[in-house]
């Protein structure tokens, strides 16, 4: 896996918008945690690395997302790609996140998900399909992404 440049971070419309696969994966914890059982919720899913500098800038902003919209049915899951507990708490020892931090040692739902690169983020709508990607993350891409999880937001869930 390697980190994608400053420069990538556009989020675009994936199409078709594809059915999150039901994967379970463990939070810092212990728990684990279904990421369908967020149906309903509109869910920014990234994956992201310890080494991976355009991630250091990510977390905190998607922090910020989630304290705008998490009233509103919004969560953010950030997926931890190939590292040990230990060494994600030891990147988290002086500020602990907001968002919901899962583990993905081996990097199987990564593949699952057909990540190339970090950070990639995925706005999944309230049904649960993948609706815009961003592979990447810079600051100039944060008005996309508020423009995408508000109209996301705003749409009913199918039933």
């Amino acid at each position: 896996m390697t980190a994608v440049p400053w420069s990538a971070g556009r989020v675009q419309a994936q199409k078709p918008a594809r059915l999150v696969p039901p994967v379970a994966l463990l939070d810092r914890g212990g728990k684990a945690v279904q990421l369908d059982s967020f149906r309903g919720r509109v869910v920014l899913l990234d994956f992201w690395a310890t080494w991976c500098i355009p991630c250091r800038v990510s977390l905190p902003a998607y922090d910020d997302m989630l304290r705008r919209y998490q009233k509103r049915g919004f969560e953010v899951l950030a997926v931890n790609v190939g590292e040990t507990r230990a060494k994600v708490d030891a990147y988290f020892r002086d500020r602990e996140p907001l968002i919901r931090v899962l583990m993905d040692p081996k990097g199987s739902t990564a593949i699952t998900f057909k990540v190339r690169a970090l950070p990639t983020s995925l706005i999944i709508d309230r049904d649960g399909y993948i609706r815009y990607t961003a592979i990447g993350f810079e600051h100039g891409a944060i008005p996309a992404y508020h423009e995408q999880i508000q109209l996301l937001l705003d749409e009913p869930p199918s039933d």
